[in-house]
């Protein structure tokens, strides 16, 4: 059963007087097959066929990887197998509920593409493993089904920066009466920056936004392109949406879920963890510097990832008449659909000294909070709706056309106008992905 939008795991502890474990020897973590004896498991009536992964030295923190993952596909509307922290002989692990109602049995999509490719080595991690196979593999085994279900998991493992969707990862169930379905997505937890579970680690690979880029671009995908060949999931996720029907609507409905929502997703998982400090600062951290924290939105036009930024609040910058420096002069911020702006900064008093009068309209007093008129004179300086060339000034800042959110405008484009000498500068948010172009403000030398 694949978890819902909203899902939140349960702490099971696997003891064996309710559970009977069957041992799986394939990989290096500790992995068990799971049945409940009875019903003595409280909402756990019918457990039957879980998988338990434990841990190892190597990333002791990738089961929680597993579980994390399982609740952001559940907002991305991506069919994860439901997933919950066990606890199996005193060693936490992730416990995912069985992927197969009764009756059915998993087809592991190396099978099916053993049986067409004559060169295809069934050991192994499918280096002949590629699109182009796996579309013949589920025209084999469903006729002429969707394949959306495979454009969802080619997304999602892009988006958590999957690392080990090989050829036995995913694949198809089989009805009794022979009939065969798409099988709920599984093995997730080599995802999500896994390897980088010390802080040291983390900030030497992803620390600054360059190198979160570089590391994003180096992340590839288990299925290829072109046999023998693996590439970079984002360019796997290009060249997807240049050739596959439905790809690009399937991207875009998927990469619309809020990042509010997303965010508060990996918050209650650290949340929940709050019994293991250590998986509590490792998953906290996944919020501030992985793939899935890009607030990225899928230009289907162009297949492009454009970002938005993630605005705190904004500086409104004033430059003299007879100085080429930029100077702070007041803070703009909001709560909700309020905005508020006053005067403050340290570059305050010099400004008033070389003869700033405040902006118009809003006369300097460092006691006044200006509310939501101010909002109202600074939009104002941006690109009003009803412009022709509106779509492309912005598309010059990398802004989508439809943005409508004042507080992203006016930090993308900084509200600048030839009449006067204001400037907006965004206090950002450091989130993984956030990018934007911006003027060189000069060179000293």
């Amino acid at each position: 059963m694949p978890a819902e939008p909203g899902f939140l795991p349960r702490k099971i502890v696997l003891d064996e007087a309710d559970w009977s474990f069957q041992e799986n020897a394939k990989g290096n973590r500790p992995k068990k097959y799971c049945s409940l004896r009875g019903a003595r498991v409280e909402g756990l009536a019918d457990a039957t066929g879980w998988f338990w992964k434990g841990t190892d030295g190597k990333y002791p923190h990738e089961f929680w990887s597993e579980i994390l993952a399982c609740r952001l596909g559940s907002e991305m509307g991506v069919p994860v197998s439901r997933t919950h922290l066990g606890i199996y002989d005193g060693s936490p692990g992730s416990l995912a509920e069985s992927l197969l109602a009764p009756g059915e049995e998993l087809v592991e999509a190396a099978d099916i593409m053993a049986g067409l490719d004559e060169a295809y080595e069934r050991r192994g991690k499918g280096e002949r493993q590629t699109v182009e196979l796996a579309r013949r593999a589920i025209a084999a085994v469903l006729g002429e089904a969707d394949p959306q279900p495979f454009h969802r998991m080619v997304v999602f493992d892009a988006w958590i920066g999957n690392q080990d969707r090989h050829h036995e990862n995913r694949g198809f169930a089989k009805v009794s009466d022979g009939r065969h379905r798409f099988a709920d997505i599984f093995d997730n937890g080599s995802s999500l920056l896994r390897e980088l579970s010390s802080d040291d680690n983390l900030s030497k690979k992803v620390g600054t936004p360059l190198l979160r880029e570089g590391y994003i671009a180096r992340s590839s995908s288990e299925i290829r392109w072109e046999a023998g060949r693996k590439i970079p999931h984002l360019d796997l996720f290009r060249l997807c949406a240049a050739s596959e029907p439905g790809f690009r609507d399937t991207a875009a409905s998927m990469l619309a879920s809020g990042m509010e929502r997303i965010e508060r997703a990996v918050h209650e998982i650290a949340a929940f963890a709050r019994d293991f400090p250590d998986a509590r600062r490792y998953l906290a951290r996944r919020a501030r510097g992985t793939p899935c924290e890009t607030s990225g939105k899928v230009d289907v036009t162009t297949t492009d990832i454009r970002c938005r930024m993630d605005i705190e609040a904004l500086r409104l910058a004033w430059r003299p008449a007879n100085a080429g420096e930029r100077l702070v002069v007041g803070t703009s911020i909001r709560e909700g659909d309020t905005y508020s702006f006053r005067y403050d900064g340290p570059d305050l008093e010099k400004a008033v000294q070389l003869g700033f009068q405040g902006y118009p309209g809003m006369s300097v007093d460092r006691t006044a909070i200006w509310n939501g008129r101010s909002m109202e004179a600074f939009q104002a300086r941006l690109p009003q709706p009803k412009r022709p060339d509106r779509e492309h000034l912005l598309g010059l800042w990398g802004v989508p056309p439809d943005e409508s959110d004042p507080f992203v405008l006016l930090g993308a484009t900084g509200g600048r106008l030839v009449t006067d000498a204001f400037e907006f500068l965004p206090v950002l948010h450091p989130v993984a992905g956030t990018r934007f172009p911006t003027p060189v403000a000069g060179f000293r030398y």
